[in-house]
């Protein structure tokens, strides 16, 4: 009983190391995020990683706004090939995002494009009357960071006239890292040395 109460304490210890520098929400998930301008014949590319509250997942009512500091926990994104627009940019470049599933509850431990809404498929149709929702950023005045256009699309350079057009090709979630995986396994290990000295007994 001793040797369990210590394989426990161990855990707990181990847990509280490995979250530790966790942000203060609730759960956070990140995300890779990214768009190509290969539909619309230019060879812009954008790629982010978008850390979000979980909560927002059970949130599918038409199209709420999501804010950094709030839902949005971080966000980094790399422009390339535009004809303008192109470097990196971080949080603080954008003021808001756009959340919308149509009515579905989408599944986040998945690639979250091609999940079925009540309009159609998620990421699949690019105008604002679309039925399949919509994910898009909003760059703040003063950066030159994309911009939503239509539904699922941005313009680079927050440009909404020359800047290069792009559409989600991706919303995937990150795989959690390896440390996590391995606390799991080390205190499976752990719990089963337990049982088996138990046994023995």
């Amino acid at each position: 009983m001793a040797f369990q109460s210590r394989i426990i304490t161990a855990g707990i210890v181990l847990a509280g190391a490995l979250f530790a520098a966790t942000p203060t929400h609730a759960a956070p998930v990140s995300f890779f995020v990214d768009w190509s301008g290969a539909e619309f014949l230019n060879n812009a590319e954008a790629h982010g990683i978008l850390t979000l509250d979980d909560s927002v997942f059970a949130n599918s009512s038409a199209a709420p706004f999501l804010f950094p500091g709030a839902e949005v926990i971080d966000f980094s994104l790399t422009v390339s090939g535009a004809d303008s627009g192109n470097g990196q940019f971080s949080l603080s470049d954008f003021t808001a995002f756009t959340w919308d599933t149509a009515g579905a509850e989408l599944d986040p431990d998945l690639e979250l494009i091609g999940q079925a809404t009540t309009g159609g498929y998620w990421g699949s149709v690019h105008n604002w009357s679309s039925g399949t929702g919509d994910f898009n950023v909003y760059a703040a005045e003063s950066s030159f960071a994309p911009t939503a256009d239509m539904s699922f699309t941005l313009r680079t350079n927050n440009d909404l006239i020359n800047g290069d057009k792009l559409n989600l090709v991706s919303f995937r979630p990150v795989p959690l890292p390896g440390a996590v995986w391995l606390f799991g396994s080390v205190l499976m290990g752990l719990i089963g040395v337990g049982q088996r000295r138990r046994s023995a007994v």
